[in-house]
């Protein structure tokens, strides 16, 4: 028996109205690096070498909201020890019913973590192990 993943449980990408300095935060809040990309896009950085810029530290966060004020914040998953699964709903695929069709066939559960919807309707989930 497989266990299905709840959509429901995911965090919106736009949790609760937070600004984007307050969503950087509260993902500082588990233990995930950010750094600074363009205001209303997903890329490009706003540093260089972003893999490793990205930070927990308030501090740099903040300092960084100051040099690019309205930016937006990227997570940097592998620096964070997280490796992260990237399920895509859109253009006739659906990501979440591939991996539970995947877990079903190999008979394995999917296990509980953090997970975000995106803006396109996808899941990212966060799981902890690098």
């Amino acid at each position: 028996m497989t266990q299905q993943i709840d959509i429901e449980e995911a965090i919106p990408a736009s949790a609760n109205n937070l600004t984007p300095l307050q969503g950087a935060l509260d993902w500082t809040s588990r233990d995930l690096h950010v750094f600074p990309i363009t205001a209303g896009a997903k890329k490009p950085p706003l540093v260089s070498d972003w893999e490793n810029a990205a930070t927990i530290d308030t501090a740099q966060i903040n300092q960084w909201a100051i040099q690019f004020p309205n930016c937006n914040w990227g997570c940097a998953p592998g620096r964070s020890g997280h490796v992260v699964f990237d399920l895509d709903r859109k253009k006739g695929k659906d990501g979440l019913a591939e991996l539970e069709r995947i877990a079903a066939e190999h008979g394995f559960e999917i296990p509980d973590t953090l997970i975000i919807s995106t803006p396109n309707g996808g899941l990212h989930l966060y799981y902890k192990g690098l």
